[in-house]
């Protein structure tokens, strides 16, 4: 479905405006000038006026049905129309005979009974309003456009995304890289722990660092044993002394 451009309309209900409202005067006081003056009923006179006259309004119809420029269509024969039509009744009656004959055939005498009797402003102020109120309805009614996606990590398609809860930073799915083998370690990627493993860094409590005595531990030296401790040959009650220098 077409987005909507009225603005593209506008020219075009201007020209189609001017020659709706040029024919339909025309044509108009043709048939007009055949059925009341003459008072003649053979259609083979006034016919020919009647379908130009359908004509023309066919045309105008179809192009305002247009919905990508419908909407602008209407707003620019409505105004042309109602301002045209609203000029010709307030103006000084010479300048409003000569805005008259511009809606006139070149080459023809002026007919523009339509307007004078106030037609003209009627149907534009019509399709004006009429235009308007569809420009915005069409306004309404356009779909947005689809937000574009965004290059986020916690995006992936064929996986629904997971819920982010506030305060918490954004987990990202361990997916497996195109070219890299399961079970293989990347350098510069800590691989997940096992429970019970420890990761270089991390002390864990009660766990003794190397060089690190323990509480109520006596130092150890070479060929020195704690109190309490004998050596292996030593009897009862002997105490070590260091060797003679």
């Amino acid at each position: 479905m077409d987005k909507p451009k009225p603005l593209l309309g506008i020219p075009v209900g201007l020209v189609v405006g001017w020659l709706g409202t040029t024919v339909a005067s025309y044509a108009g006081a043709k048939v007009n000038v055949v059925r009341t003056e003459r008072l003649n009923t053979d259609l083979a006179e006034s016919l020919p006026w009647v379908v130009l006259l359908l004509v023309a309004a066919a045309v105008m119809g179809l192009l305002m049905a247009i919905r990508a420029i419908g909407a602008g269509v209407m707003v620019g024969a409505g105004g042309l129309m109602a301002a045209a039509g609203l000029a010709v009744q307030v103006l000084p009656i010479r300048t409003a005979i000569d805005l008259a004959r511009l809606f006139d055939l070149p080459g023809q005498r002026p007919f523009g009974y339509i307007m004078w009797d106030g037609s003209v402003l009627f149907f534009g102020m019509l399709l004006l309003v009429a235009g308007i109120g569809r420009w915005i309805s069409d306004a309404r009614r356009t779909p947005k456009q689809p937000q574009q996606i965004q290059d986020t990590p916690n995006f992936y398609p064929g996986y629904p995304t997971q819920p982010q809860h506030p305060g918490y930073p954004a987990q990202q799915p361990n997916l497996h890289q195109p070219g890299q083998q399961p079970g293989l370690h990347q350098p510069g990627r800590q691989q997940p722990a096992h429970p019970g493993q420890q990761q270089p860094g991390q002390h864990q409590p009660g766990q003794q660092h190397p060089g690190q005595q323990q509480p109520g531990q006596w130092p150890a030296h070479p060929g020195q044993q704690p109190p309490g401790q004998q050596s292996p040959g030593q009897h009862p009650g002997q105490q070590n002394f260091p060797p003679p220098r």
